[in-house]
C-alpha cells in the first residue's frame, strides 16, 4: 500500500483557493492516481481522467484546464504532469532502495533470531541481571540458604508476574455452530457414542443455537461455544426421554407420514401421534358408543 502526500495546509494555498472545489478534487485523485503507478513519475494520461472521479466530460475539461492555469497541472504530451510532484513524493527508486533495505532488515532479524549456544547464554545471562532473584532482595552479600524446592517456586512466582497468562476472548454463539460442529466431529463423535441418528444429533444443535441466539440466552458470551455445545449435547443424550434411539424415528415418519422432528418433539410433549385412519376409526366408536 502507497500513501499520497497532501500538505495539511494544502487547503489554504492561493492556488487551490484560485482552482475551486471541483478542480482541487480532481488534483487530490491525481495525487492517488500517480502514486499508485509503478514509474511514480507524476504523469497523468487524458485517457484516465473519467476514472479519477466520475465527473461530466464539461467538469473534467473545465477542471483540468483550471489547474493548469494555476500551475497545479503542466501539460505534458498526451496528458497532465503533477507540479513538483517528484520533490514531494517518493520515486521508483527511492521505493525500491526503501523495500530493499526492509528485506536486508528482516533477513538480518531472522538470521539472528536463529542463535547458537554462546549467543543464548549470553541471553540468558542479560536476562538474569534484569530480574532479580527474589530471594536475594533485602538481603547482604551473604545469599540465603534456601531449599531447591523454595528456590524452583520463587522463580515461578516472578515469571508468572512478568508472563500473565492472556485472558480468554468471550464472543456470542456462532450462527455457523452445526458447520463448526460437523468440522470438530462433535456430530459424528455423539452418533457413534448414543447410537444416534446424525439428524438427531444436528437438531438437538440447532435448538442450541437458537436458544444462544434469539431465545433465552440471546447475548450470552462464552470463552469455548464448541466444549459448551459438547457439555449440552450429553445431558440431552442421557436424560430420560431424550432423543430416540435408531429405527424408531424412521418408524414415527412411516407411521405419520410427517417430517422427522415434528413427530419426534410432538411424542414427547403430547404422547404419540396416531395416524388419521386410526383417529377417525377411534371417532367412529366413540360415537357409536354415545347413541
Amino acid at each position: 500500500m502507497t500513501w499520497a502526500k497532501l500538505d495539511d495546509r494544502a487547503n489554504e494555498h492561493r492556488k487551490q483557493l484560485d482552482a475551486g472545489p471541483e478542480a482541487c478534487w480532481l488534483w487530490a485523485c491525481g495525487l492517488m492516481y500517480a502514486n499508485r503507478q509503478v514509474a511514480r513519475d507524476g504523469f497523468i494520461p487524458a485517457a484516465v481522467l473519467p476514472m479519477l472521479y466520475p465527473f461530466t466530460a464539461k467538469q473534467l475539461a473545465k477542471a483540468s484546464a483550471k489547474l493548469v492555469e494555476v500551475g497545479l497541472w503542466c501539460r505534458a504530451g498526451t496528458g497532465f504532469q503533477v507540479h513538483q510532484f517528484a520533490q514531494w513524493n517518493r520515486s521508483k527508486e527511492q521505493l525500491e532502495t526503501e523495500r530493499e533495505a526492509t528485506r536486508n532488515r528482516v533477513a538480518k532479524h531472522r538470521c539472528n533470531a536463529v542463535t547458537n549456544g554462546e549467543v543464548t547464554h549470553s541471553i540468558a545471562s542479560v536476562t538474569n541481571a534484569l530480574v532479580p532473584d527474589p530471594l536475594r532482595l533485602h538481603s547482604d552479600s551473604t545469599p540465603l540458604q534456601t531449599e531447591p524446592s523454595e528456590r524452583t517456586s520463587g522463580t515461578r512466582a516472578v515469571s508468572d508476574r512478568l508472563d500473565p497468562e492472556p485472558e480468554p476472548v468471550l464472543t456470542i454463539c456462532p450462527l455457523n455452530l452445526v458447520d463448526i460442529a460437523k468440522f470438530h466431529g462433535i456430530i459424528r463423535d455423539f452418533v457413534v457414542r448414543y447410537s444416534v441418528e446424525p439428524e438427531q444429533i444436528t437438531d438437538a444443535v440447532r435448538e442450541f443455537v437458537s436458544h444462544w441466539t434469539i431465545g433465552g440466552g440471546m447475548g450470552r458470551k462464552e470463552a469455548n461455544w464448541p466444549r459448551k455445545l459438547r457439555s449440552h449435547l450429553k445431558h440431552t443424550c442421557e436424560r430420560l426421554g431424550g432423543l430416540k434411539p435408531i429405527g424408531e424415528v424412521k418408524a414415527i415418519e412411516v407411521a405419520t407420514q410427517l417430517p422427522y422432528h415434528a413427530p419426534a418433539r410432538r411424542q414427547r410433549e403430547t404422547g404419540p401421534v396416531m395416524p388419521p385412519t386410526e383417529v377417525q376409526a377411534l371417532l367412529a366408536q366413540v360415537l357409536a358408543g354415545a347413541k
